[in-house]
């Protein structure tokens, strides 16, 4: 299983031409998957507030899938909604959203997958956020310091899964990744908390109340027989092997 894998990044001096990078239209012409992952600027050569207007929404191609995990005012809004209501040939998926908490409940509603802002939520995340912090004030303080991220990580409630028989690739994925996350559980608890409390209580509630998530990383997927085969692309997800 091979992915084509197009970059854009003008911040970093990387500009479309070099080597693996390219412009944002060039991404939106040829790319059957468009991922944001931008901070939020609004001044600047490199502005990313709407960064996705109306004209690239409109110019996405029939079945494109747009993921936005960076902030949801890189993206306009309207347009989006507007463009899924309308023709219909498009997915999102979105896990920020612009005037959070007080999200759009008709394009909450278009969307394939909707989450609320909780991309960098899991346990392991956390964890080295906070573990990062005491490294650097240890150094700060000059104080000596071996404390390793896995002294303060706990293991987790699935260690291993054990694939012996091949699959396909992409059942090879959905299986592990489900066995680690289900993103339709985050979808259904926004849909849920929403209606049920209002779009801003609901929303706040999913993120102040959310459940315990790990990384792909914590689960060691050992592959014998034909599954060894299933290798690459089972690393390139983040999962632990062992074969």
């Amino acid at each position: 299983m091979s992915v084509a894998t197009l970059a854009c990044d003008p911040p970093s001096g990387r500009e479309g031409g070099q080597a693996g990078f390219h412009s944002l239209d060039a991404l939106i012409e040829h790319c059957d998957v468009l991922c944001l992952h931008t901070p939020l600027t609004r001044e600047g050569p490199y502005a990313t507030y709407q960064l996705l207007n109306a004209q690239r929404i409109h110019d996405l191609a029939p079945g494109c899938v747009l993921l936005n995990a960076g902030r949801g005012d890189c993206v306009d809004g309207p347009a989006l909604r507007n463009r899924l209501a309308g023709k219909g040939d498009i997915s999102a998926v979105l896990d920020v959203w612009e005037n959070e908490p007080e999200i759009d409940a008709g394009l909450r509603d278009l969307v394939s997958l909707a989450t609320p802002h909780i991309a960098g939520h899991s346990l392991d995340g956390k964890l080295r956020g906070t573990w990062m912090i005491q490294q650097a004030l240890a150094r700060h303080c000059g104080q000596p310091n071996e404390l390793t991220f896995a002294d303060i990580c706990p293991p987790p409630a699935l260690a291993s899964l054990h694939l012996q028989h091949a699959l396909p690739p992409e059942d090879a994925l959905r299986l592990c990744i489900r066995a680690v996350y289900d993103v339709r559980r985050d979808h259904d608890a926004l849909q849920r908390q929403t209606q049920h409390s209002g779009m801003r209580k609901g929303f706040d509630d999913c993120r102040a109340n959310y459940p315990l998530r790990r990384e792909f990383a914590t689960l060691n997927v050992m592959l014998s027989g034909e599954a060894v085969a299933l290798e690459g692309v089972l690393r390139g997800a983040g999962f632990s092997l062992l074969l």
